[in-house]
């Protein structure tokens, strides 16, 4: 696979570590960043970052895979 860029970077990793049988540990950390609100400028940003983790996980898991993941998170869903 072809490494992800910007803001998908860690949700490729994830992926490639796990499916190579790594095993993922969750450690809380404390992280600031820059709040871009409810604007245009926020949403195009968001949308942005969106748009990068589907090119991460389309080569990954698949279009079914991405729509399927979509569609547990709008439910409210998370797969563990």
């Amino acid at each position: 696979f072809r490494f992800a860029s910007r803001f998908a970077v860690e949700t490729a990793m994830t992926i490639d570590a796990v499916s190579l049988g790594a095993t993922i540990l969750e450690v809380p950390i404390v992280v600031a960043h820059r709040h871009h609100g409810r604007s245009f400028t926020g949403i195009r940003h968001r949308a942005a970052q969106g748009l990068d983790v589907v090119r991460a996980l389309l080569p990954r898991i698949g279009l079914r895979g991405v729509l399927r993941a979509g569609a547990d998170v709008v439910v409210g869903r998370m797969r563990r």
